[in-house]
């Protein structure tokens, strides 16, 4: 979504100036405020999903190992 304000001219001088200092771009250092007022907490995995921790592999599905001795020895890429 793009939204378009209009600011007030020391609050632009603030943020220009926040932007300059941290090297950010402007419209991160924006979302960075924003979040931090209105307190969305950052989305964070710490752990695999349910699905992944309670899945079940087929009983006749080949090994992994067993596709081995089907690969191909990879080409080296000649550069110049």
């Amino acid at each position: 979504m793009q939204i378009t304000i209009t600011l007030p001219p020391d609050l632009e001088g603030y943020l220009l100036r926040q932007a300059a200092q941290t090297h950010l771009p402007l419209p991160l250092i924006v979302l960075q405020i924003l979040r931090q007022l209105i307190q969305i907490p950052p989305v964070v995995t710490t752990q695999w999903p349910e699905a992944v921790l309670n899945y079940e592999p087929t009983p006749d599905f080949p090994e992994f190992e067993s596709y081995r001795s089907e690969l191909i020895d990879p080409q080296e890429i000649e550069l110049f």
